[in-house]
C-alpha cells in the first residue's frame, strides 16, 4: 500500500528524553467513559477494500466530545478497529483501537485547520483502502489510520457522545483521493527563493516534468509543538488508493529521534535504513533537499547532508509528492540549478 511506513514500536514525544515500551492511553479510557450517550448501528455492508463508511450527522451546540467507533460486533464491549475522536476543547483528534479490552497507542492530530466545531452538522467517510483508512470530514481528507485488525470483522458503527444521525450508507470507491481539488502543482525555480507559502498537511503535490537528474526538491517547513512523526513521500501516481510505487519514503520520528529511509515497490516496503539523530526540531523553521543523483538521493537538512539512499526503482517514474505528519509547509519547490547554493551565485 502506498501509505507511509509507521514503526508502532517508536515511542511517541519529544527529543527521545523517554523511551515507552507500550502506551495504554488511560485518557483513551477516560475520554471513553465521558461519552455516555451512544448508539450502535449495523453496517449495511463489509468494509471490504475499495468500499467507503458514509455517516451524515450533527453534534449538539452542547457536545464537547464525541467519536465514531468502528465496531467487531454489536455489544457495547466489543473490539474497537477504529475509534474516531475529536476532541473539541482539547483542539485535537484522536485515532486508536481497543482490542481485548485494552486501548493501544493513541495517534493525536492538532484539529487547528480542519474545523471541527461545536454544534455542526457533517459529513465522515472513512475509506478502506489495502492496509489503512483514508477519513475525510465535510469531504476534506483530515488522517489516515492503519488496520490493527482486519476491516472483514467491523460488523456496527457506534456513534457516541451528544450526536444526531441522519444517514449510514456504504459505497464503492475507485480511487482516493476521489477528486484533485487540493492537488498543488509544484514550482520549478532557478536559485534560491524566499518561503511565503503556508499549507496543511496531509499535502499532496504534482511534479509536472518529475525530479530530472542534478534537480533538487526543497520543500520548508515548520514541525509542530510536541510532533510525533512525518514524513516525505516521492511516488510515481498521484493518488493514495490504488497503491503507488513510491520511489523514496523519508520518515522523521521524534521520539526516538531518528530519520528513516525506505521505498515502496510492486506492493512491498523494503528494508528501512535508519540514521541517528534527525535535525528536526519542534517548532522551529527547517529546509529539507532532496538531490537526485546518477545513483541515489542526498538528503540535506538546513543545508547539512544527513543521508542518501540508493535508488530501487526507476526515479525518472516520480510524478508526485505527498506529506503527511506533525507538520505544516511553509514552502515546495523543485531547484533545476541547486549548485548556486554552493558556489555563491
Amino acid at each position: 500500500m502506498t501509505s507511509d511506513k509507521v514503526d508502532d514500536n517508536s515511542p511517541s514525544g519529544c527529543f527521545g528524553r523517554k523511551k515507552k515500551k507500550k502506551i495504554i492511553s488511560e485518557t483513551s479510557i477516560n475520554e471513553h467513559r465521558l461519552l455516555l450517550s451512544s448508539r450502535i448501528e449495523k453496517i449495511p455492508h463489509e468494509l471490504e477494500k475499495g468500499k467507503v463508511l458514509s455517516i451524515t450527522s450533527s453534534a449538539l451546540l452542547n457536545c464537547q466530545r464525541w467519536a465514531i467507533n468502528l465496531m467487531c460486533g454489536e455489544s457495547s464491549e466489543a473490539d474497537i478497529a477504529f475509534h474516531f475522536n475529536p476532541r473539541i476543547l482539547q483542539r485535537c483528534v484522536v485515532r486508536n483501537s481497543r482490542i481485548k479490552g485494552q486501548w493501544g497507542n493513541e495517534e493525536t492530530l492538532l484539529n487547528g485547520h480542519f474545523g471541527i466545531n461545536h454544534g455542526e452538522a457533517f459529513h465522515l467517510k472513512i475509506f478502506t483502502a489495502d492496509d489503512q483508512f483514508f477519513v475525510t470530514y465535510n469531504e476534506r481528507f483530515i488522517c489516515s489510520f492503519r488496520f490493527r485488525v482486519s476491516p472483514h470483522t467491523i460488523t456496527h458503527v457506534e456513534l457516541s457522545g451528544s450526536l444526531g444521525l441522519d444517514e449510514i450508507i456504504v459505497e464503492d470507491f475507485h480511487k482516493f483521493p476521489m477528486g484533485d481539488e487540493d492537488l498543488y502543482v509544484v514550482e520549478e525555480i532557478d536559485g534560491a527563493v524566499l518561503n511565503d507559502t503556508q499549507m496543511k498537511t496531509p499535502f499532496r503535490s504534482v511534479l509536472p516534468a518529475g525530479l530530472q537528474l542534478n534537480w533538487q526538491l526543497e520543500v520548508h517547513g515548520i514541525p509542530r509543538m510536541l510532533p510525533q512523526t512525518f514524513s516525505v513521500g516521492l511516488r510515481e501516481g498521484i493518488y493514495l488508493w490504488p497503491s503507488t510505487n513510491i520511489t523514496l519514503q523519508l520518515t522523521a520520528y521524534f521520539g526516538n529521534n531518528m530519520l528513516v529511509r525506505n521505498a515502496f515497490i510492486d506492493n512491498k516496503w523494503g528494508h528501512e535504513e535508519r540514521t541517528k539523530g534527525n535535525k528536526f526540531l519542534p517548532a522551529t523553521p527547517f529546509s529539507l533537499w532532496i538531490r537526485r543523483g546518477p545513483k541515489r538521493y542526498s538528503i540535506w537538512v538546513n543545508g547539512k547532508l544527513q543521508a542518501e539512499f540508493t535508488y530501487k526503482s526507476d526515479p525518472d517514474q516520480v510524478k508526485s509528492v505527498y506529506i503527511q505528519g506533525d507538520v505544516d509547509i511553509r514552502g515546495i519547490y523543485v531547484n533545476k540549478n541547486p549548485e548556486k547554493y554552493f558556489l555563491g551565485t
